[in-house]
């Protein structure tokens, strides 16, 4: 596309090494044609609404639960992922965008990375100051999931937006 001078728009990962994601950007250049990366999450509403009522809360623990199934239907269209791509290089930039929607700091130090024999499932826990994170993601699941939960000092608030628009609800603990 970038040789026939197309606009290229790539949802994620853009590459998988930054010495790649440098070469397409020259290349970009070269043939005058537009490179972008979307950030999909950062334009979801239902995020900047659960962001509006996480910013008041005083966060101690954050977990993404992310499943796939291993071939879906979504709006008409037939999904499946990569086998090539790792779960967590497929995952984590959506993961990353939605920290950034909710205005969250990115975590700084990892803590335990968990696979599972066949490696289609994996947990990573990390933090970012006084925030532990937890990410759950799994492709081959039972049903989509896509579920943040922050825990709180005084409740537990959760969005799950594995249908979309989805669903917040901000219960006591």
């Amino acid at each position: 596309a970038i040789f026939n001078n197309l606009p290229v728009l790539v949802e994620k990962p853009l590459t998988l090494s930054a010495n790649a994601t440098g070469r397409l950007i020259e290349l970009a250049y070269k043939e005058n044609t537009i490179l972008a990366a979307a950030h999909v999450f950062r334009f979801a509403r239902y995020l900047e609404n659960f962001s509006e009522i996480v910013k008041r809360e005083k966060i101690k623990q954050i977990q993404i639960h992310w499943m796939d199934l291993k071939t879906e239907v979504r709006h008409g269209e037939k999904k499946n992922y990569d086998a090539s791509l790792p779960i967590h290089k497929d995952v984590l930039p959506h993961v990353f965008s939605i920290l950034a929607t909710l205005k969250l700091s990115l975590p700084e130090k990892i803590k335990s990375i968990l696979w599972n024999e066949i490696k289609t499932k994996i947990e990573i826990r990390c933090n970012a100051l006084d925030i532990e994170y937890a990410f759950f993601l799994e492709r081959e699941g039972f049903e989509r999931q896509r579920i943040i939960r922050v825990e709180a000092e005084a409740k537990t608030l959760e969005l799950d937006f594995s249908k979309e628009p989805g669903f917040i609800s901000n219960g006591e603990s």
